[in-house]
């Protein structure tokens, strides 16, 4: 990523809800669609790039998630809800 994707990048999460995944080596498991569109799953550790096996284009796996805002009934719903530290500043 140059700091011109970069950039733009920040100015779009500027007014948006999002989450940073720090990644820090540990397993995952994610559902895939590449822009070929193949779709796959994987389980792996250390996934800080995948590769489509179909076009074989390399993708790097983002670390913003988008947090989507629940309604009463999807609150009442959710698993399992986990405070943030009103002390832990950015």
């Amino acid at each position: 990523m140059n700091e011109k994707q970069n950039n733009n990048s920040e100015i779009e999460l500027e007014n948006k809800m999002f989450g940073h995944i720090q990644w820090k080596g540990t397993s995952v498991c994610m559902d895939v669609k590449c822009k070929c569109g193949f779709m796959g799953h994987l389980d792996a550790d250390f996934t800080y790039h995948i590769r489509c096996p179909k076009c074989k284009t390399v993708y790097r796996c983002n670390p913003e998630i988008k947090l989507e805002e629940l309604n009463s009934e999807e609150e009442r719903n959710a698993f399992c809800i986990v405070d943030i530290p009103e002390d832990e500043f950015i």
